[in-house]
Order: C-alpha cells, then structure tokens, then sequence
C-alpha cells in the first residue's frame, strides 16, 4: 500500500512537471581560467536542485529500441552490457521509443550543497565535484555518469538541446552531449567533466 501511494504522488509530480513549458533562453558564456586550488568555484551551487520524470527499465525487459541504443553506448565505451543494467528514459523521450506517457512511474530528485551533487529516487547517491572526473580515461560508468546523464537531460530541458537515455554509461552520446554543452557555454570542449564543468552545468540545470 506504501509502495501503490508512493507511485501515485510520483506519477502526479511528474505530470505536473512534465506539463510545464520550457523555452530555451540565451546564457552568459563563463570563463574557463578558475583556479580551483586557490577558490572554491562550489560555492556558487549551493541550494540549487530539480526533479526530472521519467520510467527506468532493466536492460533485459527494456524495449528494443531501448536495448539496442544502450548497446551502442556500451560498445563506445568499452564495457559489457548486463541484463540488469537500469536505463533511465526521461518523459521528453517517450515518443522515440513509443512509450506512453502514463507510464512514466520514475521521479528523481537532484541538488547540490557543499560542493557535493546529490541524487535522490530509485538511487541514493552524492559525490564531491571537485574530486571526481568523468570521461573515457576517467570514470566510464557508474553513479557519477548517472549524475552527469541526468544534469546534461536537466540543461536540455531549460535551454533547447536533445536528451539522452541515462544508463550509467559514458558512451558516445553522452560524450558528445558533453563536449556540446561545453562549447555552448565557454568551456574548453574536451569530453571531460571535472570540477569547472560540474559547476557550470549545475548553475544551469539546476534552479
């Protein structure tokens, strides 16, 4: 009965928000010459946080479409695609893969305090920003590309751009989602999430 009632607050949250209109709006470009030993570029993302709605599937009983999208990101990445594996599709995503809208049943919430990100929803994660690289010579799959999916899907949303499927996999869209996002805002444009692009992508995705 906990878990039916959880379901439907989290469907009702998710039509509310996936109900609002977003428009894309022109952003400030930032500078990329921080020197984050010497200043805590965190502390411009303290208290921010969004929710994002959509349904996770399990690689084995996922769509076709699905599977066969989180192959290829396997594949760039170098790893092994396993019938367990979760695939986060967010609601903007449904049509693609003919997915109805009643079935989104996944809310997740994000924020950000203490130089840490935060995520919240059928995972539990936090991790330090400043410490942790994401990249394909640096963490490939995992919570931290999880975080990273679900922010770039965040920044999309807000300011125009394709969302990506959140597997946990730093594959070949996710990279070049990346290396876009960093372009658009004044970042050096390497593939790389590390403490300057956390920031900046933080203090856009979340509000």
């Amino acid at each position: 009965m906990i878990n039916y009632a959880k379901k439907t607050i989290a469907l009702f949250l998710c039509g509310l928000i996936t109900g609002v209109s977003m428009t894309a709006t022109a952003f400030a470009k930032i500078k990329n010459n921080i020197d984050s030993k010497n200043t805590d570029i965190t502390s411009t993302i303290d208290n921010k946080s969004a929710t994002i709605c959509g349904k996770t599937f399990k690689y084995k009983d996922a769509p076709k479409k699905v599977k066969d999208k989180h192959d290829l990101n396997c594949k760039s990445a170098g790893v092994t695609p396993s019938p367990t594996d979760e695939i986060f599709i967010p609601s903007e995503n449904f049509d693609t893969y003919g997915i109805s809208a009643q079935a989104a049943d996944e809310m997740y919430f994000v924020s950000s305090k203490d130089g840490y990100l935060y995520v919240s929803g059928s995972k539990y994660y936090s991790f330090n920003i400043k410490t942790t690289y994401v990249g394909y010579t640096y963490i490939r799959t995992g919570n931290p590309v999880h975080g990273l999916q679900i922010l770039l899907n965040l920044y999309a949303r807000k300011f125009g751009g394709t969302q990506i499927d959140t597997d946990s996999v730093f594959g070949a869209e996710t990279y070049n989602t990346l290396r876009s996002f960093q372009s658009r805002v004044g970042l050096s444009v390497d593939g790389i999430a590390g403490p300057n692009t956390w920031v900046a992508l933080i203090n856009r995705a979340l509000g």
